[in-house]
């Protein structure tokens, strides 16, 4: 989709990133770290997706930004994670002009937020990621979500990927389920996500073993990809 000269504003001196390396700018009350990498202006929310850490205190090294928190890597370019306990993070395209650096600070999202949440929660219950699982329910309850379709995600993967069939899991999202419309606020979302969680929890270690997204960029050079792979051979993640 082509942006708009008008969307992008000038947030930072190309020579003061070049030097510094890093910077964080805000657009509208919100941060954005700049990073200067490799040639290349980048830029992402500068909050970690996983626990909000400020990621210009992480490392950026052969394209990955690794948080210092706990140690989630993103490939920079495009913000999508390595590690499905986080999620990916929002980038911003930039542009260069005049030695100044502009950004769109207002993207279109590659997907609905709704459908975004769908697609988390599913990773939460294959992985059995409670704090994943919990983001979900809280989102899709954000977006008029929050009983059917954590009730209906759940209860089709607890059908289908355990393997002794209907359990403890499954009978607990069925009583959280009934809870739900005799308990008000918080406690709405409290019942789905333990219903939830309890579900992966009786499927984890069933198979089948589940295949991570690929990556969006993909212009990336073979040397790159045999470092990367090297690297998640070293931390265990292959």
């Amino acid at each position: 989709m082509a942006v708009e000269e008008t969307e992008y504003v000038q947030v930072a001196s190309l020579p003061e990133l070049e030097d510094e390396g890093r910077t964080v700018v805000s657009s509208d009350g919100q941060p954005i770290a700049l990073f200067h990498h490799e040639g290349e202006v980048y830029a992402v929310d500068n909050r970690c997706p996983h626990m909000g850490f400020p990621l210009t205190r992480g490392t950026v090294e052969d394209g990955i930004l690794t948080c210092h928190w706990h140690h989630a890597r993103f490939e920079l370019e495009e913000g999508d994670t390595f590690d499905l306990f986080a999620d990916d993070v929002q980038t911003f395209p930039t542009d260069v002009r005049e030695g100044e650096v502009y950004l769109d600070p207002d993207p279109e999202p590659d997907v609905p937020p709704a459908t975004r949440r769908r697609n988390r929660l599913a990773d939460g219950l294959q992985e059995n990621i409670s704090l994943v699982m919990a983001k979900s329910v809280i989102g899709l309850d954000e977006e008029g979500e929050g009983f059917y379709t954590p009730l209906e995600t759940a209860v089709n993967f607890g059908t289908r990927y355990r393997a002794m069939g209907w359990g403890r899991g499954l009978t607990t999202l069925g009583c959280m389920a009934n809870l739900h419309e005799h308990v008000g606020g918080r406690d709405k979302r409290r019942a789905m996500f333990m219903g939830v969680r309890e579900v992966a929890d009786d499927s984890a270690g069933e198979p089948p073993r589940f295949q991570q997204y690929a990556f969006d960029n993909r212009d990336l050079s073979k040397s790159r990809l045999k470092s990367w792979f090297r690297n998640t051979c070293e931390v265990r993640d292959a």
